[in-house]
């Protein structure tokens, strides 16, 4: 899912899913990775018969007698084991082993371990007294994590019986009160696979979500000898939401060291994903469990689907005439602004087409390339998973602290058009230089590539001057032909990057540069240049301006962006752990961009006739409500409803328009500058604080829906703040406006 949001009519559509459509389960989505770590298990060897060692199964009764004294006499018995079905790896360098002996006399056991290869480990008792009753003799020996025990070894355990003075001595073992057996801990049980046999049935819990019936879960597991037994101890944990389930009993199906464990687990309530661990009753009576856990996402699907396959195709196909409309609606909506009383203002449209094509041809180049294929690339270039992130990471901060300072610059000179071409140049190289560059070099020089493209934010200053009195809708506008672009850029950026390479991404990189640098100097010097006046400005500071208000505009634009950013921005990988089948999505997807560029322009009319800031404050409330009740873990359908309503226009042209109206045209650069790094640090700052928030949550144990559910609860509070600061900075510019008429 992209972050774009969708327009009213998919909105309804939606929530008809949400409410009228019985969810089922299509097609269950694993995800796991094997654990290499070994887990040990205690395993008895008990004696058992004619000389033989069982690992399953009641064992039969056996014993030998005989006489020994000091002078000579042993009794003795030898028991081995079934051949190893797989590689053994010990886990305790000791071995015990027990014998039951009865008799008279004064006695001393020898017990001796061994395989294939030799002695394992050999150890003697202490003096024993024989009374006539049966009793326990145990030993523990040395030496088994030396012991190389490979596929169809067998272990081999001899009792020898001598007399400290004459004594009849009689061994009992394979009894139910004279167990005899050898322990030994290693790595007898692994879990190779576990699976979802059988998805159940749906139901719905009337809790707004659903819940499942009688799942089947199957495990394959591999024991090194003979654990039938042990097999039918197995346990399934299971994570469901809140709740802690333990399924005992299961059906055991295999034989030789090769079993299938199933469970039946009753019903869960949270019908959208579970996790389970696999745990066993070792023979000493303590539980051991795979280090593994298994999830499984269940996609939502419909019993009886409003829109069929092939229904949705067409409407898919259908989305790009529903573009070409929506282009030509905003082709059109761009020459009525650029008139006046019904005659075009010819100069006028000509410039600010040029500057809407330079604004392209960078939104291109930023959105589509930098933060889409540039950032993919890195893993083609052997990036683990965090410094793919990182990148990502770094390029929006570079983004966003850029603008500031190319608007500084621009200010203290009033040149836009020398800096321009300055970033237009650094640009082309950057993009033509990295192409073949390594990981780290490759790295960098990106992170150039993108401090120039912040020269973007120039386009937006210069917008906001040529229409004083309509800055928001000029605004807007640029946003608007920005998506339109990125929108249908976005259907042939990846085939380039897969059919073509790196090196032709990064050609089309630099002509996009190249053409939009161009595009921009085609304007009138007189249309691009600052008219600086002989007034003293706060050039030499970042954060200072003349009217107050900038500082508290930038302050409520940010407090929005940071729990947009922890929650509505991480919110993506949330909806597909619930389970939402995501090609049901694609329709409104592609709707979604249509709603941006409408929803860009028709923001900035309502900015410029009803005030940015309370645009900034409806975003704030919108953000605060829907995203509040989105963190208290709705239903799956609900979520995404409100992950696709449109939200973020409201944020960024009021944001913009805020700044263009509180600052002077000698500060206007700078402003917009901020404007952007307000949003792209603020949304910074709420990933790094969503990130700690899952990690200490994920340290108690708790379940991937539990931490997203308690970490985006803990930013209620944020959203809440947001919303309080920016009432108040709405209500105080509007009195100040009604003082100042």
């Amino acid at each position: 899912m992209s972050w774009v949001q969708f327009p009213p009519p998919a909105f309804f559509l939606i929530l008809i899913l949400a409410f009228a459509s019985p969810a089922i389960l299509s097609e269950v989505q694993a995800d796991a990775t094997i654990s290499q770590e070994i887990t040990s298990t205690k395993v008895n060897f008990n004696a058992s018969g004619l000389n033989q060692l069982s690992t399953s199964g009641p064992p039969s009764s056996g014993s030998q007698s005989g006489s020994v004294s000091p002078l000579g006499g042993t009794v003795k018995a030898t028991f081995a084991s079934n051949p190893f079905y797989y590689d053994l790896t010990p886990t305790n360098d000791e071995w015990t082993a027990s014998m039951y002996l009865s008799g008279t006399g004064n006695v001393w056991m020898k017990v001796i371990l061994e395989t294939d290869t030799g002695i394992i480990g050999e150890v003697d008792s202490s003096a024993l007294t024989l009374n006539g009753n049966p009793s326990e003799v145990v030993v523990t020996g040395s030496g088994f994590s030396d012991a190389l025990i490979t596929q169809d070894a067998s272990l081999t355990l001899t009792y020898e019986v001598r007399g400290n003075s004459p004594a009849n001595v009689n061994m009992r073992w394979g009894e139910e009160l004279y167990p005899s057996h050898l322990e030994l801990e290693a790595d007898f049980v692994r879990p190779t696979e576990v699976r979802v046999a059988d998805p159940g049935e749906v139901f719905d819990d009337d809790d707004g979500d659903y819940g499942r019936r009688n799942i089947m879960v199957s495990a394959d597991i591999e024991t090194k000898v003979d654990l039938k037994a042990m097999m039918s101890q197995m346990i399934l944990w299971v994570k469901d939401g809140d709740a802690d389930l333990e399924i005992l009993e299961p059906e055991v199906e295999g034989e030789e060291g090769q079993y299938t464990v199933n469970w039946l687990i009753p019903e869960i309530g949270n019908g959208s994903n579970i996790s389970v661990v696999v745990a066993w009753l070792a023979d000493d009576g303590v539980v051991r469990w795979n280090s593994t856990t298994w999830e499984w996402v269940f996609p939502v699907a419909s019993d009886d689907p409003l829109l069929s396959q092939g229904t949705l195709m067409i409407l898919q196909f259908s989305t790009a005439p529903l573009l070409l409309i929506v282009g030509y609606w905003l082709f059109k909506r761009n020459r009525i602004f650029c008139s006046e009383d019904g005659e075009l203002k010819e100069l006028e449209y000509r410039a600010f087409n040029n500057l809407i094509f330079s604004t392209c041809c960078f939104f291109i180049a930023v959105l589509n390339i930098m933060f889409f294929i540039v950032n993919h690339h890195i893993r083609n270039l052997g990036a683990a998973e965090s410094q793919i992130i990182l990148h990502l990471g770094v390029l929006a901060l570079i983004y966003g602290v850029s603008g500031p300072l190319w608007g500084r610059i621009a200010d203290k000179t009033g040149n836009r058009r020398s800096l321009v071409k300055m970033a237009g140049i650094i640009g082309v190289s950057a993009s033509l230089l990295m192409a073949p560059m390594g990981l780290w070099a490759f790295f960098g020089m990106s992170i150039i590539l993108m401090a120039a493209l912040g020269v973007q934010r120039l386009h937006f200053a210069l917008a906001s001057e040529w229409f004083e009195e309509q800055k928001g809708e000029a605004i807007g506008i640029l946003y608007a032909f920005g998506y339109l672009v990125t929108a249908v850029f976005a259907v042939v950026d990846g085939s380039i990057y897969q059919w073509l390479g790196i090196w032709a991404t990064c050609i089309t990189s630099a002509l996009l540069i190249a053409a939009g640098t161009i595009s921009f100097l085609r304007i009138d010097t007189d249309k691009t240049e600052t008219i600086q006046k002989k007034v003293e400005t706060h050039t030499s500071s970042l954060t200072k301006f003349d009217s107050k208000w900038v500082k508290w505009c930038l302050l409520g634009a940010m407090l929005v962006a940071i729990p947009r950013g922890a929650v509505v921005l991480t919110s993506p990988r949330y909806i597909e752990t619930r389970g939402f089948d995501i090609a049901m999505t694609s329709l409104f997807e592609s709707w979604a961009i249509l709603a941006l560029i409408i929803l860009y322009v028709v923001i900035g009319k309502v900015c410029d006739r009803h005030g940015a800031e309370r645009v900034l404050l409806a975003s704030a409330i919108a953000y605060g409500l829907l995203w509040s009740f989105f963190s208290l873990g709705l239903s799956p359908w609900m979520s995404v409803a409100i992950y696709l309503i449109p939200i973020v226009p409201l944020l960024l042209v009021s944001n913009d328009s805020l700044l263009s109206r509180f600052t002077t045209k000698e500060e206007r650069n700078r402003g917009l500058g901020m404007a952007g790094a307000a949003t792209y640090i603020g949304q910074a700052i709420g990933i790094a604080l969503i990130v700690g928030l899952m990690s200490w949550f994920e340290s108690s144990n708790r379940s991937d829906i539990e931490v997203y559910h308690l970490a985006y609860q803990s930013n209620i509070p944020l959203f809440a703040l947001a919303v309080a600061v920016t009432a108040w900075l709405s209500i105080r510019i509007g009195k100040e406006h009604l003082s100042n008429e």
